[in-house]
């Protein structure tokens, strides 16, 4: 499965940040990234599983270590977070994200590919499937909260005539 950072999130960006990274990661049982070194990590960044993009501990580093601008916008409603990347007055790259550390995350990531000259990822077969099957859980979670807004609306305007 090939992806462009503007459409990664969980896994799938949490996976590329770290072959950014040069880490060893492997997927446990529970289909969350670990690092080979578990306990030195585990120690050092205190938590047991490499989540950079939802986990302060480990995103943060990497914002700080890369000088990372993030910042809010209230243009698009579904990205309110704008991640970039600034040399010599002019931005060199720029993503966007629902939460500061995904808009980072996926502006490292593009930064990386773009030295690379590539302008997206391809996913390992186990990586992609667990990917895919997240993406799947939370679309059947998004249209089961879907259906309750929609009676809970029916419902109060039942409850207004």
């Amino acid at each position: 499965m090939k992806i462009t950072p503007d459409k990664m999130d969980a896994l799938a960006l949490d996976w590329s940040v770290g072959q950014c990274e040069k880490r060893k990661l492997y997927l446990a049982k529970s289909k969350r990234l670990m690092t080979a070194n578990y306990g030195e990590f585990n120690h050092r960044h205190g938590a047991p599983w490499y989540e950079p993009s939802s986990n302060w501990l480990q995103g943060g580093r990497i914002i700080e270590k890369q000088g990372i601008g993030v910042r809010r916008s209230f243009k698009d409603a579904r990205d309110k977070w704008i991640a970039s990347y600034c040399w010599s007055d002019q931005i060199s790259v720029c993503e966007a994200g629902p939460t500061p550390l995904i808009a980072a995350m996926r502006c490292y990531v593009a930064n990386r590919l773009k030295q690379a000259g590539l302008t997206e990822v391809e996913l390992p077969p186990d990586i992609a499937e667990a990917y895919a099957a997240d993406l799947a859980r939370r679309e059947k979670h998004k249209a089961q909260r879907d259906r309750w807004a929609k009676w809970f609306i029916k419902q109060a305007e039942g409850e207004l005539k």
